[in-house]
C-alpha cells in the first residue's frame, strides 16, 4: 500500500478534491465493467464451454440489465449461436413464471439473465420449480453472496462473472488483503482493491502531469502505465482497461468457485 497518501487523514483534503475532481468515465473503469466486458466474457464461456447453441436471453430493463443482455446477445449470435427470443421484466418483479413458461416451451441450452441479485435469485428458483435444467448465466449484479439465500438449492444452475480476477489471484492481493484487515479491523470489501487502484491510478496521472488541474490530469490519463494490486493497468484509445479480465463463477455447496477466468486480449 502506499503509505504516504492516506486517504482518511484531513490534511489531504485538498489532495482528495483534485483526486475526486479527476475522475472521469472515459478515463477509469476500474470499479465497474459493465456489458461491454462481461457480456462478450459470459458469450464466450456459454459458447465455448457449455456450447450453447439455443439461447433464451431477459433483462430487467434497467441500463445495467439491457446493456449486460444486449452485449451478450450481440457476441453470442456473432460466435454462432441463436437467441431465440429476448424476453423483458422489469427490477420489481417477483413473478417470473409467465416468462419462463415461454422459455420452456422454446428447449434453450442456456438462459441469460440481465440483472441484479434481488430479481435473479427468484427468477432461478422458479426456472427451477418449472422444470428447467437448462443453466442461467448472469454478470456481477447477480453474482453475490444473496444469491445464496436468494435461489436456494437452485443455485447450482446460476453461472455469473464478476470484474477482475478473484482476489486470491491478483498479483498483490494476499498482501493487499493482509493489510486492510489489519488496519480496518474488518473483512476486506469486495470493491476495496478496485477503489484503491482507481485513486492511485489518478495519483500516477497527477504526478506524470505536475498538476491538480483537472484536464491536464485527464490529458495524461491514455498514457497509464500502472502496476496496482489487481494487475497492470493500462487503457486503450476508448478509454477501457487494456486487458480486462472477467471471472466466471459457479456455485457449489453455496460458495462461488472459479469456473474459468476470461481476458478481452
Amino acid at each position: 500500500m502506499h503509505d504516504r497518501f492516506d486517504c482518511a487523514e484531513p490534511k489531504h483534503a485538498g489532495d482528495l478534491r483534485a483526486v475526486a475532481d479527476a475522475v472521469d468515465h472515459r478515463a477509469v473503469q476500474l470499479h465497474d465493467l459493465l456489458g461491454e466486458v462481461q457480456g462478450p466474457a459470459l458469450a464466450r464461456f456459454a459458447v465455448g464451454t457449455l456450447h450453447a447453441k439455443r439461447i433464451a436471453v431477459i433483462d430487467d430493463s434497467t441500463a445495467y440489465g439491457q446493456g449486460l443482455a444486449t452485449e451478450f446477445s450481440k457476441a453470442a449470435t456473432a460466435a454462432g449461436s441463436t437467441v431465440i427470443t429476448h424476453e423483458a421484466t422489469n427490477d420489481k418483479a417477483t413473478d417470473f413464471r409467465a416468462i419462463l413458461t415461454k422459455v420452456k416451451g422454446l428447449r434453450p441450452d442456456i438462459i441469460m439473465y440481465g440483472g441484479s441479485d434481488a430479481t435473479a435469485g427468484p427468477l432461478v428458483k422458479q426456472a427451477a420449480n418449472l422444470g428447467i435444467h437448462a443453466p442461467v448465466l448472469a454478470g456481477d449484479g447477480a453474482c453475490t453472496d444473496k444469491m445464496s439465500s436468494l435461489a436456494g438449492d437452485a443455485i447450482v444452475d446460476l453461472v455469473c462473472s464478476e470484474a477482475s480476477l478473484p482476489l486470491a489471484r491478483m498479483p498483490r492481493g494476499a498482501d493487499f488483503e493482509k493489510r486492510y484487515v489489519e488496519r480496518f479491523k474488518v473483512p476486506i470489501n469486495a470493491y476495496a482493491p478496485f477503489a484503491y487502484d482507481a485513486v492511485y491510478v489518478i495519483v500516477d496521472a497527477m504526478k506524470r502531469a505536475q498538476s491538480v488541474d483537472r484536464a491536464k490530469i485527464l490529458a495524461a490519463m491514455p498514457a497509464t502505465k500502472y502496476d496496482g494490486v489487481t494487475g497492470d493497468i493500462a487503457f486503450d484509445p476508448h478509454g477501457d482497461l487494456d486487458s480486462a479480465a472477467i471471472t466466471i463463477y459457479q456455485f457449489k455447496g453455496g460458495k462461488k468457485v472459479v469456473a474459468d477466468v476470461i481476458r478481452n486480449r
